[in-house]
Order: C-alpha cells, then sequence, then structure tokens
C-alpha cells in the first residue's frame, strides 16, 4: 500500500515537477524581461500592486478551495458525488460574489491607499488596473484547488504552469513593443486570470463533475454549504496569516522604502522561489493521499509516508539551496541584469529561510490532510505575526536584508511550529544522520568545485559548475549506499520517465 501511494505521490509530483520546470522558465523569463523593460523603479510598482491583489483575494476564496482540497477526496471515496458538485457550485459563486464587491472597493479606494499608506501616487493606477483583475484571480486560486481535490494534477500544470505565464508573456511582449510596458505586464496579469478562471470552471463542469443522481433539496444544501464553510472558517485565517507572511515583506519595503528597492528585493525572492518547487510538487499530490489514510486510520503507513516524503524533499532541494547561495550575485545579473545585482546578499538569506520547508517536510500540509486545520493556523499566525513585526523592526534601518532576514526567521518559526504539531500528534520522528549526509555531500563537493574553478579565468563558471556538482552529488549518493529500496521507487520512475522522453524524442 505504501509502495503504490509512493508511486501515485511520485507520478504526480513528476507531473507537477516538469509543469513547474517550464512554468520556471516562462516565468523566469517573464521577470527578466520584465526587470530588464520596466526597470527596479516600475517592476517594484507591479509587484507592489500584485501583492495587495493576493492578499485580498483571501477575502473571496475563504479557504473554501484549501477545504475543498478534504471535502472533495473523502465524500469521492463515499461516492457522494452530488455532495460534492454542491460544495464546488456553492464556493464558486461565493468566490465571485465576493471577489466582485472587494474590486470594486480596491478600484474607487486606490487613490487613498496609494498616497495615505505607500506614499506613492502612480501606484494607484496600478491598483485600478488590478482590481479588474481580482475575482478572476480569486476564481482562478480556487479552480486550481478544485483539480487538487480531485488528484487531477494534470489540468493544473497546463492552465497554471503552462497556459497563464506563456499568456502573461505574450501580451507583456506585444504591448512592451509598442511602448506600453507597465500597462502591458498589468494587462498581461489580468487576462491569463481571467483565461484561468474561465478554463478551470469549464474543466469541472465538463470533465470533473459527475452527472448523476437527482438535484439536492434546499435543506441539504444548506447543510453542505454548513460544513464546507466550516472546514473552511480555519484555513482561511490561516490562508490569510500565509498571505501575509509571503507579501508582508514587500509590502512593509513598499511603505518604509522606495519601488526600486521593491524591484530588487522581489528579482531576489523570484529567484529564490525556486528553492521551493520541489516542496510544491510532492506537497500538491501527497495532501489527499495523506486524508485518505487519516480517514482509515492508517497512522502507520501516514508516518512512513510522512517520512519518505520529508527525505525526498530535503535531499532534493539541498543541492539546489547550497548552488544558489554560492553564486548568487551570477545569477542576478544574468538574469536581471547589473542594476539588480545589490540584492545578491538578500536573494543568499531568502535561499536558506525558503529552504527550510524542506528541512520540516510537509508538517502544514500534513496538518490540513488529518483535519487539524486550528493547528495549521497557529503555526501561520506565529510566523504572519513574526514576519510582520521583523520587517517593521529591520526594513527601516536594514532595506532589502532586513526585509530577507524577517521573512527567512518567520519561515523557520512557522514550519518549526507546524513541525512540533505533527510529530506530537503522530507520535514519531522521521529524522535520523541520512539529514546530515544529505548537507554534507552537498556543501563539501560545490566548495571544493567553488574555490577550484575560482582559480580559473572561464566566463560562465556559475553555469559550468551545475552538471559537475549534480554528477559529482549524486555519484556520492550512491557509492555511500545512501539509496534504500522506497528511494528505488523513486529512481527507477525517473529512469523510466527519462527514457520515454528520449524515445520519443528519437
Amino acid at each position: 500500500m505504501l509502495e503504490d501511494s509512493i508511486k501515485d505521490i511520485t507520478k504526480g509530483a513528476s507531473i507537477i515537477v516538469v509543469g513547474m520546470i517550464i512554468a520556471s522558465l516562462i516565468g523566469l523569463v517573464t521577470q527578466i524581461l520584465m526587470g530588464r523593460l520596466l526597470g527596479p523603479a516600475d517592476y517594484g510598482l507591479f509587484n507592489l500592486g500584485i501583492s495587495v491583489i493576493f492578499i485580498i483575494c483571501v477575502l473571496p476564496n475563504f479557504g473554501l478551495g484549501s477545504g475543498l482540497t478534504q471535502f472533495i477526496p473523502h465524500n469521492f471515496k463515499q461516492k457522494q458525488y452530488l455532495k460534492i458538485k454542491e460544495a464546488v457550485n456553492f464556493s464558486l459563486k461565493f468566490t465571485l460574489i465576493v471577489g466582485v464587491l472587494a474590486g470594486i472597493l480596491l478600484f474607487i479606494f486606490s487613490d487613498q491607499i496609494s498616497l495615505n499608506v505607500f506614499h506613492n501616487s502612480e501606484l494607484g493606477y496600478v491598483l485600478k488596473i488590478l482590481a479588474i483583475a481580482l475575482p478572476f484571480w480569486a476564481l482562478h486560486l480556487l479552480g486550481s484547488l478544485i483539480t487538487q481535490g480531485y488528484k487531477k494534477p494534470n489540468y493544473y500544470v497546463y492552465i497554471e504552469n503552462i497556459s497563464m505565464p506563456i499568456l502573461q508573456l505574450l501580451i507583456f511582449i506585444i504591448l512592451s513593443i509598442i511602448g506600453y510596458r507597465l500597462f502591458g505586464a498589468l494587462l498581461g496579469f489580468t487576462i491569463s486570470a481571467v483565461f484561468a478562471s474561465i478554463a478551470y470552471i469549464l474543466i469541472f463542469r465538463v470533465k470533473l463533475d459527475k452527472k448523476v443522481g437527482k438535484n439536492i433539496g434546499i435543506e441539504h444544501k444548506k447543510s453542505i454549504r454548513k460544513e464546507i464553510l466550516t472546514l473552511s472558517y480555519p484555513l482561511f485565517l490561516a490562508g490569510f496569516t500565509l498571505l501575509f507572511m509571503q507579501y508582508a515583506d514587500k509590502i512593509i519595503l513598499g511603505i518604509y522604502k522606495t519601488p526600486t528597492d521593491v524591484g530588487i528585493y522581489t528579482a531576489a525572492l523570484t529567484i529564490a522561489n525556486i528553492v521551493i518547487f520541489i516542496y510544491t510538487a510532492f506537497s500538491f499530490n501527497s495532501r489527499p493521499i495523506l486524508a485518505e489514510y487519516f480517514a482509515i486510520k492508517d497512522f502507520e503507513t501516514l508516518r512512513k509516508l510522512y517520512s519518505f516524503l520529508t527525505r525526498w524533499v530535503f535531499l532534493l532541494t539541498v543541492p539546489i539551496t547550497v548552488y544558489m547561495i554560492f553564486y548568487s550575485g551570477d545569477i542576478l545579473k544574468l538574469m536581471f541584469g547589473a542594476k539588480f545585482t545589490s540584492g545578491s546578499a538578500a536573494l543568499s538569506i531568502l535561499c536558506l529561510g525558503i529552504a527550510m520547508n524542506a528541512l520540516t517536510g510537509i508538517s502544514g500540509t500534513t496538518l490540513i490532510s488529518i483535519r487539524k486545520p486550528k493547528l495549521n493556523l497557529t503555526s501561520e499566525i506565529v510566523g504572519a505575526v513574526s514576519n510582520i513585526a521583523l520587517n517593521i523592526l529591520l526594513i527601516p534601518g536594514f532595506g532589502i536584508i532586513g526585509a530577507a532576514i524577517g521573512t527567512s526567521i518567520s519561515i523557520t518559526l512557522r514550519n518549526f511550529v507546524s513541525l512540533f504539531f505533527v510529530l506530537k500528534i503522530l507520535k514519531f520522528n522521521p529524522y535520523n544522520t541520512d539529514y546530515i549526509k544529505i548537507i554534507i555531500y552537498s556543501v563539501l563537493p560545490l566548495t571544493a568545485i567553488y574555490l577550484l574553478f575560482s582559480k580559473i579565468s572561464i566566463s560562465w563558471t556559475f553555469l559550468i559548475v551545475i552538471p559537475i556538482f549534480l554528477v559529482i552529488n549524486y555519484g556520492i549518493l550512491s557509492v555511500t549506499h545512501f539509496f534504500n529500496e522506497f528511494d528505488q521507487v523513486i529512481l527507477d520512475n525517473i529512469k523510466i520517465k527519462l527514457i520515454s522522453i528520449f524515445s520519443s524524442v528519437l
């Protein structure tokens, strides 16, 4: 049973990883072009506006998407298809209505927010356009989580990781050519949100919705709505605090510093977020599977699966993190240009902080899967409060470095609190000396490679070392017999995928 679950998660994770690699490349190209064409100031304005939108979107979403990731698999297993349909339909209507109201209010008060909060009149124009995108962005967020509840990562990849980034990039390029650079960035974001929201709704109606049974009575509908709202309310609070954790640094940086600082910091954060894509890939497909084990009270398998996932997330994340810390300045210069290289120290700090997600494993996801949303909320509140407090304390004196330090510490605190809850509830310890080995097998080889190439005058050294480092890292893991039987399941799947890819190419 455990091996089957590992295969399911690996299959889903591989789809997500491929999608995220494509999306990361397209997203990076988009961000690089925006950074280079807009410059740090306008790039900062755009991202400041996006941060405001993301935080406001918590209201129309109300945690319904996260609630559905539990509600759908639980009821799907019991073949309660009409119950799922009613919960999804109610969630879509709720999100649309509240999203439209929030967008109207933002449009009306955009100038006041820009002047009184951020002390920048140009931000008002940005917020007015993004206010139009707000309800569609909220619907698209809900739709992405509905596909997660149905364990259909392929739809998520096609829409979220491929179609949206390409659409946004094309619109930005076309409008930039005719001189509307900032407007092109804003319109690209808006149209991609409209497209994604419509696509997700159509997928649910056509592909996922089971056309069976009669309509549900009014009283039954009320009980279903109450159930999904009760389940979602703690997740709404958790989502709200999580978004404050994700975007408080930019918001506070925009209040105390300039849009240019926000632009440079965003460039560093954009690159640092590459570190989390392994965690996201495994987390996406594992939540419903963990929920199923919890539903049948198979805690032993649940513990083993959690340990396995934590180990692999850490194993794949550490080499990426170490590499990006060593070559942060080179990466920023290549991608965003010399104007952004002052963010190299912030990039290194952020990589280290974001990597804490890998060390603590999918603890937050597990708390939601085992129906402990209030404990997850507690960890998110710890992270959000510490993030706001640390950023307010550090940004006025240390600028983007202070933002990076505050954000990294808050991420660490949040993850260790959620890990504490998971270990206490499941009563086990997933950690052993393998985690120390993983760090050593990454740090020592890359240190040697870094010192060696620093003596040689070769262009693009930081790109040349990537395959060398990966081969040496994998070689050490293989020679030291690091991989166990369950690891071999993933390795075999990877080999099969690679053979399939090369065969189709040839």
